[in-house]
């Protein structure tokens, strides 16, 4: 995995993730369930956003999402939610082996995979996701409780990928202050 990432980690290949990224949270997660189904989803109170979350806050947001909402919302997940984390996560991916490359600091290099982390935790979020949506208004709560860990799991895999991304950040400036 290392080898197939480490060829593709140029620069053209991450700004094309990046804009790829931009395109789905500007565009695609806003307008598909408007587009598809006359929803509009508040990306602040799904289930992805969240961290974590209870069987009270999952039936409340279903009654209130309605039927349509619901249906809107799962395929939103299958169709936008789905292919977003194969993206951000290669993206980080190879920003992070490029840092490490450019830094010369190869032997923690393997740290460039942890946002596969959050790629494995997301699908498994999605799925979870769109079995309770399925399931409605028969929510088991040891399921809940199960997509709720994926979720939490993911974010934080999320928060170690921004921390390792602050602290390349850190090597690189100091590196180019040293050189001066």
């Amino acid at each position: 995995m290392m080898t197939f990432l480490s060829k593709y980690s140029t620069k053209g290949n991450i700004i094309i993730g990046i804009l790829s990224i931009l395109f789905i949270n500007l565009v695609a997660f806003p307008n598909f369930p408007k587009v598809f189904f006359g929803e509009n989803l508040s990306f602040l109170t799904i289930l992805d956003t969240q961290f974590g979350f209870s069987s009270e806050f999952v039936t409340n947001l279903f009654l209130s999402l309605n039927e349509n909402g619901r249906t809107a919302y799962k395929y939103s997940t299958i169709f936008v939610d789905f292919p977003y984390p194969i993206i951000y996560s290669i993206t980080y991916s190879l920003i992070f082996i490029k840092i490490f490359e450019k830094n010369k600091i190869e032997r923690f290099k393997n740290f460039a995979l942890m946002p596969l982390g959050i790629l494995f935790f997301d699908v498994l979020e999605n799925l979870g996701i769109i079995h309770l949506i399925n399931n409605f208004p028969n929510l088991n709560d040891k399921s809940i409780y199960l997509v709720s860990i994926f979720n939490q799991t993911k974010w934080l895999f999320a928060l170690a990928s921004l921390i390792l991304l602050m602290v390349l950040m850190i090597i690189t400036l100091r590196k180019k202050l040293n050189q001066r």
